[in-house]
């Protein structure tokens, strides 16, 4: 919807978030924030014949299409003839640490966050490149994964391997339970929310922590010329955009380098906070929570500072805090001159946390969203064989019910019926 009409044609809709996508941008020219430069540590990506082979192999058959029907499929049945050419494509890629111009077209597909979808700023925008250019990625990745995933904080638990949503939700909801287990204790945490992280990164600032964090020149430039002159065109249904608009800074959502870049970029603050405030991050899902005010206060004006050093943004009406405990004293904190908006239930990466920890809105909602696709299931399918419906519960019910679940355990019969109650309906 545009001015108050709405707009139906898939053309005008694709020019709607080409236009709202392209102001998502920032492009980076003051000087640059000094940092040591450490000894470069990695300067070489295997990328011969067997390597190429070997990331082949791993690749899922079914995804990965493109518009010149090149896909992960056709590149798994012919690994053998097709390695060797593309081990040369990727060499000479590194050498002369160029990426190649015909990659860096990308699709991109508007996905709903929340909200209101008849409202481009609701939609992230999720870039689907070329099949040849993961695979490249993919081995690259590898190389910057083996060789620098230790180096990235303990507190990051996105996009790495051995760390999940679910582990980050343990590890600060087991603390929000230590640390208000004492009589008259309380806890307040803030849900930091970055405006638009992934496509504000100033390429040339993420170039900088690349060197900084030990990634060679040669690979560095090659970075660089991986993130320098990309395209995007917007999918809506089978319409693809005549039009286009220019990915002049951040890393793009879909790719498979694109969300470990964003992990280098944001690793230095998560070492800044003071040490009584505990810290959870997944990529740019950011928690600080402790019982100092002041504390807590400083450390969201850290959040500022660095903010404003590496040219990303807070959207403060989007950055909450939650009072935990009966006697929270319920402190008000500010961004900048915005006051932290408060909430007695905050969605934290999926599962909804109450103010008093026993997850009854989450709950509720899942039960509730469960319930209504028992109902569509039961009336979209006939069938007398009981097995049928266990299936589709097993694979569209379920998931929803259980997601999260080692964080909850029903503390009331009450709710536990409620939890229930999904599988009783489709039995």
């Amino acid at each position: 919807m545009v001015d108050g009409e709405a707009i139906t044609s898939p053309s005008k809709i694709a020019d709607v978030f080409i236009d709202f996508f392209s102001k998502s941008f920032t492009p980076y020219s003051s000087p640059f924030p000094a940092l040591p430069s450490p000894q470069p540590t990695l300067s070489h990506v295997d990328v011969s014949p067997l390597a190429v082979a070997n990331a082949i192999g791993k690749l899922n058959p079914k995804i990965g299409f493109s518009t010149d029907l090149i896909n992960f499929f056709i590149l798994k049945k012919c690994v053998h003839s097709i390695s060797v050419p593309l081990s040369l494509i990727f060499t000479e890629s590194l050498s002369s640490k160029r990426f190649p111009d015909v990659w860096k077209t990308a699709t991109v597909i508007p996905l709903l966050k929340k909200g209101n979808d008849t409202d481009a700023s609701n939609f992230r925008p999720i870039s689907l490149t070329h099949p040849l250019a993961r695979l490249f990625e993919r081995i690259v990745i590898k190389a910057l994964t083996r060789d620098f995933a230790h180096r990235l904080s303990p507190l990051q638990f996105g996009f790495l391997n051995k760390r999940s949503c679910p582990l980050a939700l343990l590890d600060s909801i087991s603390e929000y339970h230590r640390m208000i287990s004492k009589p008259k204790s309380w806890l307040d945490v803030i849900f930091i929310d970055f405006k638009k992280a992934f496509d504000s990164v100033p390429h040339d600032l993420l170039i900088l922590k690349l060197l900084n964090f030990g990634i060679h020149p040669n690979l560095c430039d090659w970075f660089g010329s991986f993130l320098s002159g990309r395209i995007s065109k917007v999918k809506i249904g089978e319409f693809l955009s005549v039009n286009h608009f220019h990915n002049t800074s951040g890393v793009l959502q879909g790719t498979v380098t694109g969300p470990f870049l964003f992990l280098i970029y944001i690793n230095d603050l998560l070492y800044l906070f003071p040490e009584d405030v505990k810290v959870t991050a997944y990529a740019d899902d950011l928690k600080i929570f402790c019982n100092n005010h002041d504390s807590l206060q400083k450390s969201i004006d850290v959040v500022i500072s660095w903010c404003d050093k590496w040219k990303l943004a807070l959207a403060e009406n989007k950055t909450l805090v939650l009072h935990i405990g009966k006697s929270n004293p319920k402190f008000v904190y500010h961004v900048g001159t915005s006051k932290v908006q408060p909430t007695v239930c905050a969605r934290d990466l999926g599962v909804f946390v109450d103010n008093d920890l026993n997850f009854e809105s989450h709950i509720s909602r899942i039960v509730n969203s469960a319930l209504h696709k028992c109902r569509l299931i039961l009336r979209s399918f006939r069938s007398s064989l009981p097995d049928f419906y266990f299936k589709l519960f097993n694979a569209y019910v379920r998931p929803t019910l259980e997601y999260g679940c080692e964080l909850f355990h029903p503390s009331t019969f009450h709710l536990s019926r409620k939890l229930e109650s999904p599988l009783r309906i489709s039995i």
